[in-house]
């Protein structure tokens, strides 16, 4: 997988190098975010797409329409604040995303291209690929002794590090409904002074304990050095990939894809950071996911030895 990684990281450099030739600002987030869906298209499931250098390309618009949906912090913020109305929150979700996308489902699109892929590597054994798709068209097999693109068996070692028992069955339709995986208190917890009735749902502050100067020294300056050697704080207060034997299975891949990119982008050019940020970086707070609002840069070719 390292190669196809590494593939779609020279076709980010290229295009890094036209923009550092014409020595224009541009938004680093927005080639970072397409240079990520190409890895995950060519390393999970196989597929080249144009992502990275045509603006107008479906499967970018089909994952935008995905992950990129304000309205749903709102709805799912409600919906964890009111259990009661959860179901509710995720019928008005599912009915704005539906008039948004002019009636399309950004998930069925993107079923639909991986389907496609399945049937060909079936119908052709040629087309087999050394991916995350071929792996588990491999291991996995439904009753009908064939595999579904909406079910997959959890029963290989990877999957089984996450804390899967025996065979569990996945439906993609409606992965998209969950909202968080957390915990419910089983019983009425008395910890220190706080009282946790059973049926609480339990959630840990990730953010709060990222930037909680108890924890972390200067928690919003921009210290990398901070991880260079083993934290001083007890205890986990870094978490963003979970922790644990349910921690995020992507971690690794997640890490590994970060630091070629950004380790081939420093060894090619110098980045500076656009005047107009005054050193600051508009930081969109979602439920979801923490994104800095642009990320406006401007690169110049590093000559040899410097």
């Amino acid at each position: 997988m390292s190669g196809s990684m590494k593939s779609s990281i020279e076709t980010m450099l290229e295009i890094l190098q036209e923009k550092a030739q014409k020595g224009i600002v541009f938004d680093i987030l927005n080639v970072y975010q397409r240079l990520t869906l190409d890895v995950i298209t060519r390393t999970a499931f196989g597929i080249q797409t144009d992502v990275q250098t045509n603006t107008k390309s479906s499967t970018l618009r089909a994952a935008k329409l995905v992950f990129v949906t304000p309205y749903r912090d709102a709805m799912t913020f409600l919906g964890l604040s009111l259990p009661i109305l959860r179901k509710f929150c995720m019928g008005v979700q599912d009915f704005i995303s539906i008039l948004l996308n002019k009636g399309q489902k950004p998930f069925i699109m993107l079923r639909r291209g991986i389907r496609k892929v399945m049937e060909m590597r079936r119908n052709n054994p040629k087309t087999k690929k050394n991916d995350l798709l071929q792996l588990m068209l491999d291991s996995s097999v439904a009753v009908s002794g064939d595999v579904d693109v909406s079910t997959l068996e959890a029963g290989n070692a990877e999957l089984e590090t996450a804390g899967s028992e025996g065979s569990v069955r996945m439906h993609f339709d409606h992965l998209h409904e969950i909202m968080f995986t957390n915990r419910y208190a089983l019983e009425d917890v008395q910890y220190e002074d706080i009282h946790i009735p059973k049926g609480t749902l339990i959630q840990a502050p990730v953010y709060l304990m990222h930037h909680d100067p108890d924890f972390w020294s200067e928690p919003e300056i921009f210290d990398p050095e901070r991880f260079s050697t083993k934290p001083n704080s007890e205890g986990i207060t870094y978490l963003p990939f979970g922790v644990g034997p349910r921690n995020c299975l992507g971690m690794r891949f997640a890490q590994l894809e970060a630091k070629l990119a950004l380790a081939n982008m420093v060894y090619k050019f110098h980045i500076k950071l656009d005047e107009k940020h005054n050193d600051n970086l508009e930081i969109l707070c979602r439920i979801r996911t923490l994104t800095p609002a642009k990320v406006r840069v401007k690169l110049e070719p590093r000559n040899e030895g410097n």
